[in-house]
């Protein structure tokens, strides 16, 4: 059985190196790599990869991302409030960071094995798609804010990644009803203040959540979402596309679907 619970907590390196919590290698069940850059003000970072496909999104802080000749700035200040900037390239091009701000930037990194070539592609905040889902059904216990960066409706053809985003507001839940899917995701976690906690349901276990973690979700298990009361709680959620069958949605459970009817 592949990994589930990743406790790889937060990297106080901000010197512009990159800090990797999974690997496609090592899990090819999830067949996702994810790490994170942390930039200290006025510096910078590149990373390129021969065999895989990248995006790189912004977390925090203030800079400019480049690929490819074009350069974007970006400026995040708060994650609740702000949707990301995204930078989107196939393998074999290389991706430059950089911050320009005077606080620690932060750059969350997904890759997955993919020799297709595409064009570069920058999201920017106004390009992301936003969704209040939850809203008004159950006394608004699962409100939450959806943003969906790319999937095949705006993405390259060639590409086999989905990215998104979730905002848990505090004491709700998300992701719910429990749904499942059968191409492998993994959430990545943070929180609101900074020691918050949750807890996240796969299949029948349940793992506590904290800041830095990352969750796998493999073989079709169904998956939801809940934040401790008084903590804000973050995922960043990226679906890997299998062959012959690429990602189209997903299904509730439906024990559980009824929850969606408004009364």
């Amino acid at each position: 059985m592949t990994v589930s619970l990743v406790r790889a907590g937060t990297t106080g390196d901000s010197d512009g190196s990159y800090h990797q919590i999974l690997s496609a290698e090592q899990e090819p069940q999830v067949g996702l790599t994810f790490g994170v850059w942390r930039m200290a003000p006025g510096t910078g970072a590149t990373l390129v990869s021969r065999d895989s496909e990248t995006a790189a999104l912004v977390f925090s802080g203030s800079g400019t991302l480049a690929a490819n000749g074009q350069v974007v700035a970006f400026a995040r200040p708060d994650w609740l409030e702000t949707a990301p900037t995204v930078l989107h390239c196939c393998a074999g091009d290389s991706i430059e960071a950089t911050n320009h701000g005077d606080q620690v930037a932060e750059v969350f990194v997904v890759q997955t094995p993919n020799p297709s070539r595409f064009a570069s592609r920058f999201y920017r905040p106004g390009d992301v798609q936003i969704e209040h889902r939850g809203q008004g059904i159950l006394q608004d216990t699962c409100h939450r804010i959806v943003r969906l960066v790319f999937d095949d409706s705006n993405g390259p053809p060639e590409s086999k990644l989905v990215l998104g985003e979730v905002v848990n507001f505090a004491g709700r839940w998300s992701s719910y009803p429990p749904h499942s899917h059968p191409q492998p995701e993994i959430y990545y976690y943070r929180f609101s203040p900074a020691n918050g906690y949750g807890h996240g349901e796969l299949g029948d276990e349940v793992f506590k959540i904290q800041s830095g973690d990352l969750l796998a979700i493999t073989q079709n298990r169904s998956h939801c979402q809940v934040s401790a009361p008084g903590y804000n709680m973050y995922y960043l959620w990226a679906v890997r596309h299998l062959e012959g069958s690429r990602y189209k949605g997903f299904e509730f459970d439906p024990q559980h679907v009824w929850t969606l009817q408004r009364k």
